[in-house]
């Protein structure tokens, strides 16, 4: 209940409000939408408290730099084509054991095709020849560059993924019990 003089706010919820037939100027919108609101046709938008906001924040950002990755680790396969080795084709997840062992081994100027596939781990399901076959290309000063920059770039973000799963559940911690009241079965039938 609203005192004297008091003015209630709501966030009116766009995509409601677009849906409502009726003018749509800029100039007309907020007269529009309090007429809409006198009348109660308009619906307001959840607007969650601080502490979800900020959570939502941090999840948010965790995503966009989790598709950053993505886009470098796109980035490494392009420049491994490039120079004509096709890791990707015997390795399943380059950036995985075998696949990182053998990218900083060529950043640090290793192109000796049985020199890398040494350096795969023991649980690879490609054979030494076929690992040795993907590997035989022509790394140039350029690839081994832009590997190294992409790959530092990779741990960067790894690194910021890290903090922000950590400050996650530090927040989140509030939230655990109720969480576990909500997704227990009622022991009272």
């Amino acid at each position: 209940m609203l005192a004297d003089g008091e003015i209630e706010l709501i966030l009116a919820n766009a995509a409601h409000v677009k849906g409502v037939p009726g003018r749509k100027t800029d100039v007309n919108d907020a007269t529009w939408l309090a007429d809409l609101l006198a009348h109660g046709l308009v619906r307001s938008s959840f607007v969650p408290p601080a502490p979800i906001a900020e959570i939502r924040e941090l999840t948010r950002t965790r995503k966009q730099l989790t598709r950053e990755k993505t886009r470098h680790t796109q980035r490494i396969q392009k420049t491994l084509e490039a120079a004509n080795i096709k890791l990707d084709s015997v390795v399943t997840d380059i950036l995985g054991v075998t696949g990182r062992a053998i990218l900083d081994a060529l950043v640090a100027g290793e192109t000796d095709p049985a020199v890398l596939a040494a350096k795969a781990d023991r649980r690879i399901k490609a054979s030494p020849e076929e690992l040795r076959a993907a590997l035989f290309g022509r790394v140039t000063r350029n690839h081994r560059f832009l590997l190294k920059l992409h790959l530092q770039h990779i741990d960067a973000i790894d690194q910021a993924i890290a903090e922000i799963d950590a400050e996650v559940a530090e927040r989140l911690a509030p939230f655990r019990q109720a969480a576990r009241l909500l997704t227990s079965r009622s022991k009272c039938n």
